[in-house]
């Protein structure tokens, strides 16, 4: 089952009820693959032009970024939340800023 929102953002849902994937828009694939692999060591399972699957393990959901020119984040504004492990939380923080990235807490 396919499950959406008003935002355009969706996911894929099994018989079993788990959600086994979630897709999000992307202006830019490259960019996105160094922030979720390269920052977040997120496995990429399969990239072309057009999109990328990443996933940490074939027990959790995968994250597919299909590549949009124009993204309307409507009233989304375009942000995901995750967790990262308190191990490695400092780590991942201060290789995110290394790279220009911001951290919102």
């Amino acid at each position: 089952a396919v499950v959406s929102t008003q935002s355009g953002h969706y996911g894929r849902a099994s018989k079993a009820g788990p959600v086994c994937e979630i897709a999000l828009a992307s202006s830019n694939i490259a960019n996105t693959v160094q922030f979720w692999n390269g920052i977040l060591g997120l496995n990429v399972l399969k990239q072309t032009e057009e999109e990328v699957v990443l996933y940490y393990s074939d027990s959790q959901a995968h994250i597919r970024f299909q590549y949009q020119p124009e993204i309307n984040h409507g009233k989304s504004y375009g942000r995901i939340a995750f967790s990262v492990p308190f191990v490695d939380l400092e780590k991942t923080e201060k290789y995110a800023v290394t790279n220009g990235y911001t951290i919102l807490t």
